[in-house]
């Protein structure tokens, strides 16, 4: 039996232990990279978030975000406003939840659901109301930035949420 391929979105400051780890595990050369998430709504319809080539960084992400069908104007206007609330720094750790931080920060109950929730979830392996605003915002700040980004063979890659990222 043939072992299933792993895939994975992107390799990045916050993910290099998990790279190396697959390293160590002998599996990675099983690691899918990808540039494009793809957010598959309740009846199959696809929202894909991924860099344009029609548009140039730090933009070359906003067509297909604001084409993105999952998430509605309002919503798409509170990420914005998250993402520009998490650009300044990393906020210094305190007992403060990321969904508490969320909801200071206006973000619709679908911002959070569709948005926030799948990639940090996937990131962090933990629920909104029990992660750190700090390491909450350091996976958007790392993982969606120029830091670090590579494949498994080192050579860099732009995942969509970090063309997201640079976007706003």
């Amino acid at each position: 039996m043939r072992p299933s391929t792993i895939a994975s979105t992107f390799c990045s400051g916050v993910a290099t232990n998990l790279v190396d780890f697959y390293r160590r595990l002998g599996v990675e050369d099983k690691i899918r990279w990808f540039d494009t998430l793809h957010f598959i709504e309740p009846g199959g319809r696809i929202s894909d978030l991924g860099p344009s080539f029609s548009a140039s960084a730090p933009f070359h992400s906003t067509p297909s975000f604001m084409r993105a069908k999952f998430l509605s104007i309002g919503d798409k206007d509170a990420i914005a406003r998250g993402l520009l609330a998490l650009m300044p720094g990393l906020p210094v750790e305190t007992q403060d939840t990321f969904l508490s931080w969320l909801e200071r920060h206006g973000q619709t109950p679908r911002a959070i659901q569709r948005f926030w929730e799948p990639v940090l979830v996937s990131a962090l392996n933990e629920s909104l109301d029990r992660m750190s605003v700090h390491y909450a915002a350091q996976v958007f700040r790392e993982s969606f930035s120029e830091i670090g980004s590579c494949r498994q063979d080192g050579s860099p890659v732009r995942p969509a949420l970090r063309a997201l990222w640079r976007g706003w």
